[in-house]
């Protein structure tokens, strides 16, 4: 079973206010979770439930200009985007703001993968650190998790067409919001479709 292996406020070996990090399990091959981190940026993104993307717009191979709505801490985001594929993962820098970069790095475990997405802050004079809190981001934790269940389903499902479609079309442009909406709509009528069943069983077998 996957699971959040690890997250906190820093890497070991680096400065405590400088980064941030979480560490998810994956059961797949390395090569796979690579090959997904390094072929949308815009996608991993959208993957964040805090994170309500209001333009992505590429400007050219590797860069992209944004603007999102980050609920973890209400602020909106703009800014242009390098992205860099890696090895084994992809960097994605940004050029306005106190966050400097996001990296996504695929590691291998006795279980498959290991995911560990990174946060890294500009190096500020402590006093300005402490003034600009309210910049950091919230969300990484989740967003790790949320990586974590959309990359084992990738893994299950992508292989049917009907549902690299919805995921693309409908679900990763929703607003988070909408998707938990959404989420509990299938929910209440995947039951009420259920309980149908089960009195049309009685009925039948009357």
């Amino acid at each position: 079973m996957s699971r959040v292996l690890a997250a906190g406020p820093s890497m070991p070996e680096r400065p405590p206010t400088d980064h941030a990090w979480v560490e998810v399990g994956l059961a797949m091959e390395p090569g796979v979770a690579v090959a997904f981190c390094a072929e949308d940026a815009e996608r991993l993104f959208r993957i964040n439930p805090f994170y309500q993307i209001v333009r992505w717009r590429r400007t050219a191979p590797g860069a992209a200009d944004i603007v999102l709505r980050n609920l973890g801490n209400d602020r909106i985001i703009e800014t242009r985007l390098s992205i860099e594929p890696l090895r084994d993962g992809l960097r994605v820098a940004y050029a306005q703001g106190l966050k400097a970069s996001t990296t996504f790095r695929v590691a291998t475990s006795a279980a498959g993968a290991v995911l560990t997405v990174t946060d890294e802050y500009r190096a500020l004079p402590e006093s300005e650190r402490l003034q600009r809190l309210a910049e950091v981001d919230r969300s990484l934790t989740q967003w790790g998790r949320e990586l974590q269940r959309y990359l084992m389903r990738w893994g299950r499902w992508n292989w049917c067409a009907p549902w690299r479609c919805y995921m693309a079309r409908v679900w990763l442009p929703m607003k988070p919001p909408a998707r938990r909406i959404a989420f509990m709509l299938t929910i209440f009528t995947a039951a009420e479709f259920a309980a149908f069943l089960a009195v049309l069983a009685i009925f039948l077998l009357a």
